[in-house]
């Protein structure tokens, strides 16, 4: 019996206990211990099920996590892939400007020696017939003193 009063809780006598009636203290103290207790359990029961409830919730953060995670670092591949293409690119137009401009350069110099040969071809013709008409002029002035 006196395990059932500690169980209980409850500071008096058993056999008041056993004993009490209607509106009394002993009635109105094991009421007030039934509905702390009930009361008790109730706050047991919600606590329990905010706390499977925090745990769900904390599952679903961590999932949450992890997901975003997981795009972030996608999105950082392909930023990365990105910024990699975008090198190449700069590289390649870089290699197209600098092949056009060597083409520009070999170009301007196959003209300017084709200028050059003209040039020297012109000058070469023009000694050639310098010099058939001095012949000329001398032959006439030889033929004209003779």
């Amino acid at each position: 019996m006196s395990m059932l009063k500690d169980i209980l809780g409850l500071d008096m006598p058993m056999e008041k206990i056993l004993t009490c009636t209607p509106n009394t203290k002993e009635y109105n103290t094991i009421r007030k211990w039934r509905e702390t207790r009930e009361r008790a359990d109730n706050l047991n029961t919600e606590n329990s099920d905010m706390e499977r409830r925090m745990e769900r919730m904390r599952e679903e953060i961590d999932i949450e996590r992890k997901e975003f995670n997981n795009m972030k670092e996608k999105h950082s591949q392909k930023t990365m892939n990105l910024n990699k293409k975008i090198e190449k690119l700069k590289q390649s137009i870089k290699n197209e400007a600098a092949n056009k401009d060597n083409a520009i350069r070999e170009q301007y110099r196959d003209r300017m020696e084709e200028i050059q040969q003209i040039i020297n071809d012109s000058q070469t013709v023009f000694v050639e017939k310098t010099d058939v008409v001095h012949q000329l002029n001398s032959s006439i002035v030889k033929k004209v003193n003779n």
